[in-house]
């Protein structure tokens, strides 16, 4: 457990918060797309109106990797994820009340 306390930062947790749910978002792209590509998967989400419910899918396993920092008592870098969860919570509001 000790080698991994050298990520116990700030800046480690935010650029993982970050990155996360990007990943999740191509693999759901990837699973997902029937063949469309990456822009026609987009509008085909944002037609449809699932956009704010795939991006909290995407959001979920931030949450799930704070308590993990939090469990082992990681707290600069559940600090940086607490941090990127509200900024993707942010853009999760706006995109609900401003967008659509």
């Amino acid at each position: 457990m000790k080698k991994f306390l050298k990520y116990d930062n700030f800046f480690a947790g935010f650029i993982s918060g970050i990155l996360i749910p990007l990943l999740v978002a191509f693999i759901a792209f990837l699973v997902t797309s029937k063949g469309l590509t990456l822009l026609e998967y987009y509008f085909e989400i944002l037609k449809k109106g699932f956009m704010t419910h795939g991006l909290t899918l995407c959001i979920l396993p931030d949450i799930i990797l704070f308590f993990v920092f939090n469990w082992a008592d990681m707290l600069k870098s559940a600090k940086g994820i607490l941090w990127a969860t509200i900024i993707w919570l942010l853009v999760l509001v706006v995109n609900k009340f401003f967008i659509l």
